[in-house]
């Protein structure tokens, strides 16, 4: 479903005259579970006083992922930590040629109610890297829900993005309402 809703939106910038590389990421696939680990530690040690002193005013499912944090172990948050410095110098060896990379913004389309913000484990990666991205509206999947595709820069290159972003919008005229 993303697959497609990803190839349309590669499609029309192609016909917008935009350069498309196909690019292999370095360390990509390890990056969700390192940054996991890294903010599961980090949310427990900042929660830590607070939740023992008001642990009944916590959700079922923050306490449990507080729990998780609990549990990461100083030598895998320390290894996390250094995936994370080389997923960044990766990333940023990568960048030079390119005003910015396009990717799904999320593994389907976006959620229906407002139990849940949805999936974010396609942007995590560029979080944990300290990068700049942005996500814009691409189309509306089959179900009538929202789907999105990001744009990713360099280190310190806001401008850059929000340029190729400002650009890439109107190319994907996304005029739909979603359901």
């Amino acid at each position: 479903m993303v697959s497609a809703a990803f190839e349309t939106s590669l499609g029309q910038l192609d016909e917008a005259g935009v350069q498309i590389v196909d690019v292999t990421i370095p360390e990509l696939e390890h990056a969700a579970a390192a940054e996991y680990a890294i903010l599961l530690a980090e949310a427990s040690a900042v929660h830590d006083g607070r939740y023992r002193e008001h642990r009944a005013e916590y959700g079922l499912e923050i306490r449990r992922y507080l729990a998780t944090g609990d549990a990461v172990l100083a030598i895998d948050y320390i290894r996390a930590l250094r995936h994370c410095r080389r997923f960044r110098r990766d990333v940023e060896a990568l960048m030079p040629p390119f005003d910015a990379l396009l990717m799904p913004a999320a593994p389907g389309p976006a959620p229906r109610g407002l139990a849940s913000t949805g999936d974010a484990s396609f942007c995590a990666p560029w979080s944990f890297a300290g990068v700049p991205a942005i996500a814009l509206p691409s189309g509306v999947a089959a179900d009538g829900l929202p789907q999105s595709v990001q744009l990713v820069a360099a280190p310190w290159r806001e401008a850059t993005l929000l340029r190729a972003a400002r650009f890439v919008e109107p190319v994907l005229a996304f005029g739909s309402q979603p359901r």
